[in-house]
């Protein structure tokens, strides 16, 4: 499909002194301001090596309300002037944003410029959505710069919250089920489903970034959310969050509150001396009878996940091979 760019330059001027704009436009916290709910916070802690031109704290992962449940990217600065300028792209270059301050005699020039990739067709009306994004973020901005609007606290803005929360549960959708038997006491395996170390153990080639997103209950608890970034064979890094939606004393569901929206279901209980693990995957809709999710592939492959979740389990207690 042909592609072309659209682009947003806008402008407002704040009472604001330049340092306190600077302050604010250069903080994740500024991204909060932007209509329909959206946060962006640092990634800091690489679980792999960053690739060419990826160096530490140049990434921040972005968080969004959309259309359905929420949208994820993950944003890189690609140039800095403190004090004036910032400028930031999702990884593979498809968004820009250049924040900048611009002090003069009337006041602080508070301006940001955009650009969006998009097909053709979609151009006009890409470009009117792109400028009243900008002219809203710009209005939020000059609210809270010159003191008429509370600024964004470092959580989870409200509109972000419920866009998670109530992102599309699982309807009819392709499902599959498979157990392994791990051991080690319920309470060991209890104890690190879920966990920060297990995440890592399960996937350290192809994860890079996993962690708490900020602002939500810890992940251990009903409401608790995940972040993941992943590189794809193309060099994209793509982003996803997890929800914990539920827990018992025998089981947990987890949900993606992003794209494809994926649940698994884990079910555990005593088995002699060990602990029988459940998994329960489905993929919301998505029917077992489509060509691309045949059952047994499909079988196969959350056998294979359940049994990547013994081998690191038994690891991480020490008891593997």
């Amino acid at each position: 499909m042909w592609e072309s760019t659209v682009r947003a330059d806008q402008s407002i001027t704040v009472t604001a002194a330049p340092d306190a704009a600077w302050s604010l436009l250069s903080s994740p916290q500024a991204w909060s301001a932007r209509p329909g709910g959206c946060m962006t916070f640092g990634l800091a802690d690489p679980l792999a090596p960053v690739g060419p031109g990826e160096e530490p704290g140049r990434l921040r992962f972005y968080l969004a309300a959309g259309d359905a449940g929420a949208y994820p990217a993950v944003l890189t600065v690609t140039g800095q002037t403190p004090g004036r300028q910032l400028c930031l792209q999702t990884s593979g270059g498809r968004a820009t944003w250049a924040l900048s301050v611009e002090p003069g005699r009337r006041g602080t020039a508070l301006r940001i410029t955009a650009t969006w990739t998009v097909g053709r067709p979609a151009r006009i009306d890409a470009e009117a959505e792109l400028r009243r994004e900008v002219r809203g973020w710009l209005a939020a901005l000059g609210e809270i710069a010159d003191g008429r609007r509370p600024p964004a606290g470092a959580g989870m803005p409200e509109a972000l919250r419920q866009a998670c929360l109530t992102s599309p549960p699982p309807g009819p959708a392709a499902e599959a089920s498979a157990s392994v038997e791990i051991g080690l006491p319920l309470e060991t395996v209890r104890g690190l489903l879920g966990t920060i170390e297990l995440g890592r153990a399960l996937q350290p080639a192809s994860v890079l970034y996993f962690g708490q997103v900020p602002g939500t209950p810890a992940p251990d608890r009903v409401g608790g959310m995940r972040f993941y970034v992943r590189r794809r064979p193309d060099g994209v890094l793509a982003g996803q969050v997890s929800l914990l939606a539920a827990a018992s004393p025998g089981g947990r569901v987890t949900r993606l509150v992003t794209a494809p929206f994926d649940e698994m279901t884990f079910r555990y209980e005593p088995v002699g001396a060990g602990t029988r693990l459940e998994l329960t995957h489905r993929s919301p809709g998505q029917r077992a009878t489509e060509a691309d999710v045949h059952p047994d592939q499909h079988a196969a492959g959350v056998l294979a996940v359940a049994q990547q979740y013994k081998d690191a389990i038994e690891r991480l207690a020490g008891t593997g091979g």
